[in-house]
């Protein structure tokens, strides 16, 4: 039987780890896009069947011709953390979150990729505090900060991607705070609000969607495209 594989972005970020080991688990080939050899040295070997290719997405070029032979894309990888340390970030955020996504799409489609997981944010959405949103609550770009505009930005351009290119099929997954471990150990909550969680998703608590890696990438996994294009996978999400 043929093994499918999968090209993973962001593979040595907290989520991106464990989905290589879930994809792994599934019985995956998965190439692993990542920027330190060494982090990905620490992370990721001695795991069978896993290509750690090193690259970033300000460069999708370089390392394009990996994504030949590929089953399906899971884009993980996005400029996050250092854009809340103060200053102003807009130009990496636009470079990695909005223009690297829409490089990443059009090479994948190139080099014959059909299916492409993109993983957007749950900071795209707005609603009543307490209340329950789904796709239909969408956040006004005009309403957002940096990071919540990039995220935003590049869920419209895969859209726009889409509309262009009808036989692709894409799935948005929608995460809030996440948080859990590494092989390398436990990482920090993905924001102040967020609380690190082991083992099954928990839910939605005090307007904060919390889930553990273990649980964000088995959902990954589980929302390989198979319905209409464009169709969002959210987390159970009480408005922030």
């Amino acid at each position: 039987m043929h093994s499918k594989t999968a090209f993973v972005t962001g593979a040595t970020g907290l989520l991106g780890n464990n989905l290589v080991r879930e994809l792994l688990n599934r019985g995956f080939i998965v190439k692993a896009l990542v920027r330190s050899p060494e982090r990905a040295r620490a992370q990721l070997g001695g795991l069978e069947k896993v290509e750690c290719i090193t690259g970033d997405l300000e460069n999708i070029p370089a390392f394009a011709d990996k994504l030949q032979g590929c089953d399906i894309v899971f884009h993980t990888a996005a400029f996050f953390r250092d854009s809340y340390k103060g200053g102003t970030h807009w130009n990496d955020l636009k470079r990695t979150n909005i223009d690297g996504t829409s490089a990443l799409l059009e090479h994948a489609y190139r080099q014959g990729v059909r299916h492409f997981i993109h993983t957007s944010s749950i900071a795209v959405l707005r609603g009543a505090s307490g209340s329950a949103i789904d796709e239909t609550h969408s956040r006004d770009v005009t309403e957002a900060d940096d990071y919540y505009r990039s995220k935003i930005l590049a869920d419209e351009a895969v859209r726009n991607f889409l509309d262009r290119h009808p036989d692709m099929h894409a799935t948005f997954v929608l995460p809030g705070g996440c948080g859990g471990r590494t092989m390398q150990g436990r990482h920090p909550p993905a924001s102040s609000s967020s609380t690190l969680l082991l083992g099954n998703c928990r839910g939605s608590s005090r307007g904060a969607s919390r889930w553990s890696m273990r649980a964000m990438s088995r959902w990954h996994r589980l929302r390989r495209p198979n319905e209409e294009d464009g169709e969002n996978g959210i987390s159970r999400q009480a408005a922030l």
